[in-house]
């Protein structure tokens, strides 16, 4: 009786096994999906920090 019982827990831990490393993979390839997708519609010019912070010049007056 214990052999059957045995044989059930590590069928139900292989199955979680199996389930769990399917979701990581769905979960990976949804990211990779997502980042080429991403990168698609991107700009041909590179990204300049400076250029979007920059604050616009206008004269100082005293």
């Amino acid at each position: 009786m214990t052999n059957i019982i045995q044989s059930l827990l590590k069928t139900q831990k292989l199955g979680w096994e199996i389930a769990l490393a399917l979701a990581v993979k769905i979960l990976l390839l949804l990211a990779l999906w997502f980042l080429i997708f991403h990168w698609l519609d991107r700009p041909v010019a590179k990204f300049s920090i400076e250029e979007r912070f920059a604050l616009p010049l206008t004269a100082v007056k005293p």
